[in-house]
């Protein structure tokens, strides 16, 4: 969204509710009123630095995000909003044919080359792809790093994993003894175990009653809960960490999450207004997708993320104290430098 509207597709009252949405409605007059947005340039710029600076100590890119767009060959584009994206986010914008399968395949290829392989597929099907769509805007996130302290392979043995008080299944656990940040909350215990880049770090919550996520959940989705805990905590605790092997892949509506934030308009067939990308056609975005995955294994973890909306015509010292993740649960990777999570994940099922 913030690449969409630093190359000033949206206008008017769209251009508002995703400003608000971005910089926060206390920003959202300035943003608007400033004809080169500043606000959201100053954080695309931000991110920008932090994902080019992410480096393991071998110097090989931790973190790498792409953005795109995909433009029916016969809609007539503003020339302005292709050079805006391609200046803001050094991206080529594409045309391609939505009526033919050309569309459905340079979409995989573009998915499966900025994930290094991770989402091979953005697209299941050709179905997926309404032959009405006259543009498509993808975003693409990765991370893969190394943990600073490995799991030995050794130490990996099928345990009990509870679903649910009733269904136990056996899954493959990893253990570790070391010293990790360790935070209890309220209603759930904290754990932020280090990558190799120790910028990052994966936490995990863990409800403090069992099975029950529901207040985990609230203070991720309100923001309640203060990343920067986890930044600052300057003390250490000796931990038996137990955490199972994973390897998920999801895909997510997005739509009714960016209208909880507030961009209505952008999906209204008579309120979007995206006249900055063409005079051609009246556009609105007819939904906007996630597929995610995450692997984690002894050695580190690989995450991935492709999001897109479409856009249519209008017709997630003393013994060590256990920390032992044997039922669902939350999980993240958090980045210090920018001050905030890269990736949430609600594990249920492990396998």
């Amino acid at each position: 969204m913030s690449a969409l509207l630093a190359a000033k597709g949206p206008q008017g009252n769209t251009a508002k509710e995703i400003c608000e949405a971005i910089v926060g409605k206390e920003k959202q007059k300035t943003c608007i009123n400033d004809p080169h947005y500043k606000e959201v340039v100053r954080l695309l710029e931000k991110i920008r630095t932090g994902v080019e600076t992410a480096r393991s100590p071998e110097g090989k890119s931790v973190l790498r995000l792409s953005n795109a767009v995909f433009i029916e060959k016969s809609l007539s584009v503003n020339d302005q909003f292709v050079r805006n994206f391609a200046c803001f986010q050094g991206d080529k914008v594409m045309r391609t044919l939505f009526n033919t399968s050309d569309a459905y395949e340079e979409i995989n290829k573009w998915a499966n080359t900025a994930t290094d392989g991770l989402i091979p597929e953005y697209l299941k099907s050709e179905d997926e792809l309404s032959r009405d769509t006259l543009l498509v805007l993808l975003n693409a996130i990765t991370f893969m790093d190394n943990w600073a302290k490995p799991f030995e392979t050794e130490k990996t043995w099928n345990r009990d994993f509870r679903l649910s008080r009733k269904e136990t299944i056996q899954v493959p656990m990893m253990s570790s003894e070391e010293d990790l940040i360790y935070i209890e909350e309220d209603d759930f215990k904290v754990l932020a175990k280090s990558f190799a880049n120790e910028r990052f770090s994966f936490v995990i919550f863990l409800p403090e009653k069992e099975f029950d996520l529901d207040d985990i959940e609230d203070d991720l989705k309100d923001g309640d809960f203060q990343w920067n805990k986890v930044k600052n905590h300057t003390y250490l605790q000796q931990m038996e960490l137990v955490l199972p092997k994973f390897n998920i892949e999801h895909k997510l509506d997005l739509k009714p999450a960016l209208e909880l934030l507030g961009i209505r308009s952008l999906f209204a067939r008579s309120g979007a207004d995206l006249t900055g990308i063409t005079s051609d056609a009246a556009l609105y975005a007819s939904d906007a997708k996630q597929v995610a995955m995450m692997e984690v294994d002894e050695a580190g973890v690989k995450a991935a993320a492709v999001s897109g909306v479409n856009i249519m015509p209008m017709s997630l010292a003393p013994p060590p104290t256990m920390f032992i993740v044997d039922q669902p649960f939350y999980c993240a990777i958090y980045d210090s430098k920018l001050e905030m999570p890269l990736f949430i994940a609600r594990i249920v099922d492990p396998r």
